[in-house]
Order: C-alpha cells, then sequence, then structure tokens
C-alpha cells in the first residue's frame, strides 16, 4: 500500500513526474559502481553519481523508511541518517572548489533533520539550508583530460575549459539531486503537512474574525442611524469603517501580519478618516474635505438631498 501511495503521489505531482520521468533509469538502476570507473583521457563521461559515496537515488522512495515515528527504520531516523552523512561528505571533501568554500565550511555542522517532535524553527532551519544547497566539492573525478598529456600550452587551455565545462555539469546535477530530495522528503514531512493545516486554520479564524468585526460595526451603524446620530459620529463610525476595511485587506492571506510580527515591526498608526455623508465618500485629510465641499459635483448632491 505504501508503494503504491507513493506513485500517486509522484504522478500527481506534475513537477515530481517529470523529475522521476527524466531520471527513470538511474532511480531504478540506482548506485552502480561501474559508473566509478571514469578515467581522464578516456571516451567515457563521468556520472553524477561518483559525487557521493551515497546512493542518492534509492532514497527517492517511500521504501527506505517504515512509518513516520522516530525508531530506526521510521522516516525522521532514516533521512536524519542521510543528510548527517551528505554533510559529513561536504565538510571532509578531499578536493574543494576554493570558490565555494566558506572559512569556517570545514567546522560548521548544516541544520538537523531533527525528530517528529522538533521544533518549528527547527524543521524550518533544517529545510532553509538544504533547499538551497551548494556543494563545495572540486568535482575533479569528471575531468575529460589529463593535462599532463597537452602537448604545448595552447592545447593545456583547451584541455582546462572542457575539464571546467564537465565539473560545472556535474557540479549542477549533483546539486540538482540534492535539492529534488530535499523537496521529495518535505513534501513527504508530516510536520511540513501539520504545519500548513495549522497556518491554514490560523488565517481562515483571523478571516472569520475580521468579518465578525465588520458586520458588528455595519449593525451599531445602522442601528444608531434609526435612532439619528448627529453627522460627527457618523464620520466617526466611516473611519472606524476604512480601518476595519483596510486590516482585512492587509491580513487576507495572513502574510502580511506574519512578515510584521517576524521582523519586530509595528503596524504604523493610521491617518485620521473624514468623510461626507451627502456623498458617501472618505477622505484621508481635512483639507481634502474642504476641497470636496466646495465642488460642483458636492453641490448638486446637497442640492437632490
Amino acid at each position: 500500500f505504501q508503494r503504491l501511495q507513493h506513485a500517486y503521489e509522484v504522478l500527481s505531482d506534475p513537477h515530481e513526474r517529470a523529475w522521476y520521468d527524466a531520471h527513470r533509469e538511474q532511480i531504478l538502476r540506482g548506485h552502480d559502481p561501474n559508473d566509478d570507473a571514469h578515467v581522464p583521457g578516456s571516451d567515457t563521461t563521468a556520472d553524477v553519481s561518483m559525487a557521493s559515496d551515497i546512493d542518492l537515488w534509492k532514497y527517492f522512495s517511500s521504501g527506505v523508511y517504515q512509518g513516520f515515528g522516530d525508531d530506526q527504520q521510521g522516516f525522521f531516523a532514516v533521512f536524519r541518517e542521510l543528510f548527517v552523512k551528505l554533510d559529513e561528505e561536504e565538510r571532509n571533501a578531499r578536493f574543494v572548489d576554493p570558490t565555494t568554500m566558506a572559512q569556517d565550511s570545514q567546522t560548521r555542522l548544516a541544520p538537523m533533520f531533527g525528530r517528529s517532535e522538533s521544533e518549528w524553527s527547527e524543521v524550518r532551519s533544517f529545510y532553509s539550508y538544504w533547499e538551497h544547497f551548494v556543494s563545495r566539492k572540486s568535482f575533479a573525478f569528471g575531468d575529460r583530460w589529463k593535462l599532463s598529456d597537452a602537448p604545448n600550452r595552447e592545447v593545456r587551455r583547451i584541455m582546462e575549459r572542457e575539464n571546467k565545462r564537465e565539473r560545472g555539469r556535474l557540479r549542477k546535477e549533483f546539486n540538482s539531486q540534492v535539492q529534488e530530495l530535499v523537496s521529495f522528503v518535505k513534501k513527504r514531512d508530516v510536520r511540513v503537512k501539520q504545519r500548513k493545516l495549522d497556518e491554514s486554520q490560523r488565517r481562515e479564524k483571523e478571516a472569520r474574525e475580521r468579518q465578525e468585526q465588520i458586520a458588528a460595526r455595519a449593525a451599531a451603524r445602522e442601528a444608531s442611524r434609526n435612532r439619528g446620530v448627529d453627522p460627527e459620529m457618523e464620520a466617526e463610525w466611516a473611519r472606524v469603517d476604512a480601518m476595519l476595511e483596510d486590516m482585512q485587506l492587509l491580513g487576507g492571506d495572513g502574510e502580511a501580519a506574519d512578515g510584521n510580527e517576524e521582523n519586530g515591526h509595528s503596524e504604523e498608526k493610521r491617518d485620521v478618516v473624514w468623510a461626507c455623508d451627502v456623498c458617501a465618500k472618505t477622505f484621508r485629510s481635512e483639507k481634502q474635505l474642504d476641497n470636496h465641499l466646495g465642488s460642483k459635483k458636492h453641490v448638486e448632491n446637497v442640492k437632490r438631498a
């Protein structure tokens, strides 16, 4: 059943299905030791599987784990061990590309995958790092030519360019492979699913509360009109209604409020709103209201009223 569910998830996701279609042979075959037989100067082309001692292809399957517990065969233990090994390979790489090597890269540990009960901050940190993974390895194993075989400098420079181009290809493929694996894991991570559900429920609750506030204000305003309210009170109701409408626009998808809260900024205080009851319009300043009161359209509306 787990394999059938995995197949359905792959087929139902256009991006994931395209990835599997493009790498079907490698995923089914896994890591082939014969792929490591590439020799510079030969007619063979290096395979990306040579970039790691880990058979990454086999992890593109729900068959590598059993359930979503923290036991040894569970989802979290399996992928926690995998990403620890990947990080160790990166930090202990024998040949390193200087352009990708940070000053503390050999001692800095990548964020841990965590457990089923890990805090969301830990989960978010992990995916933020690995979704933008860039390998620091040199990928020198993919060189097409042995520079020592060059008969002269001109040929040597041509060899160097081709070797550099081949290393770039392998680095791009390896980075993509790891990033796709992270996407595969994230899609099945129950912590991520629960977070999305919690956020969806929170946004729905906030939307309901905003609608209830607007409805309550509208009802109170209508009741006040029936009792007869002076123009100043009407202007105050209009100001409150405008503020509630602005809140609804800003918080409609929950993103603006989240961003302000995370960055530690409070929402700026809003200006007072002036209203014209005759024309049913609101203005941001008293000067705008004065200009409107002297307009031809306003005078005509007053005569008709």
